[in-house]
């Protein structure tokens, strides 16, 4: 890649280091340090024999922060968190599998490792975070952390990169290459990273943007990743396998010479999941548009 795709304005190279001396104070590095020792310490003494709960305990360690005079656990929120934390936890197996064999294997055999984890998915709610974070732990100067909002505020800050697509190794080292090479350009730690990346991802002073990327920046960094995002795009495949049925059904009946009418309101039309459209047999859906009795609606509205 063209080295001067990583040249950093000048302006933004102000900016983030003023990110850095006005969010980064030595009781906020010595916190994270400290959060990422513990993690470390987790992965070498419980390597491939993780419980649910030292699972948590790892999660907890690594989202460790400092702000407003207090320890957090929220350092790099919605990963390793909430819903999330609990997915991670609840794929035991497979956490021990996988965190293992990143934690072991040989850099030259990391693509294809990555490729098969984020292939084969097998730990709910891993996302593109689990799998660096561990990388990151093995060697903060060489990887980092692979979280929407940071991929974002990398952009920002370098217009012209072009990342590739997301959960594969060749979108990883794009990003990880060129966020190194950030951080050695400006003399940033590798614990600042998330800070100035995430807080470059919501500048609008320094990039064009407007409504739509403002907000399709914050549906990737909070929903699409979180249980919540993951169920929704698991629902969708079989939804759209019902929707298919139904409208050969109504094909069928219009063949005939039936009327369709009441048929396409209630099967056709994307309902919300609520016990009396259930037992109408209405198509339910995941993103509803019809939200009370499609006939009464349309008739009160004339």
């Amino acid at each position: 890649m063209a080295k001067n795709i990583y040249v950093v304005q000048s302006s933004w190279e102000k900016l983030l280091k003023g990110y850095e001396a006005q969010y980064m104070s030595e009781s906020c590095l010595k916190t994270r340090l400290q959060g990422e020792s513990k993690a470390r310490q987790l992965l070498e003494d419980k390597l491939g024999q993780f419980s649910e709960e030292d699972i948590r305990d790892f999660l907890l360690a690594l989202n460790t922060d400092f702000w407003n005079d207090k320890e957090r656990h929220n350092r790099f929120m919605p990963a390793f968190y909430g819903n999330l934390a609990n997915q991670i936890a609840g794929s035991l197996e497979a956490f021990n599998r996988w965190s293992e064999k990143l934690w072991k294997t040989s850099d030259d055999k990391l693509n294809d490792l990555l490729d098969d984890f984020w292939t084969e998915n097998e730990v709910a709610g891993g996302g593109t975070s689990l799998p660096t974070a561990i990388l990151y732990l093995r060697e903060p100067e060489k990887y980092v952390i692979w979280i929407p909002a940071m991929e974002h505020g990398l952009k920002t800050v370098l217009p012209r990169l072009k990342l590739g697509k997301r959960r594969t190794s060749e979108g990883y080292r794009t990003y990880n290459d060129a966020a190194q090479h950030l951080r050695k350009q400006l003399a940033l730690s590798p614990q600042t990273m998330d800070v100035v990346l995430t807080l470059a991802s919501k500048d609008t002073g320094n990039a064009a943007s407007d409504d739509f990327d403002a907000l399709f920046k914050e549906f990737v960094g909070s929903f699409v990743d979180s249980q919540e995002g993951q169920d929704h795009l698991r629902r969708y495949a079989t939804e759209r396998e019902e929707a298919q049925q139904h409208f050969k059904t109504i094909c069928e009946m219009e063949s005939r010479g039936e009327d369709i009418t009441d048929i396409v309101l209630i099967k056709m039309l994307p309902h919300a999941d609520t016990k009396h459209n259930r037992s109408k047999g209405a198509w339910v859906h995941v993103a509803p548009s019809v939200t009370k009795d499609i006939q009464q609606w349309f008739e009160g509205a004339g």
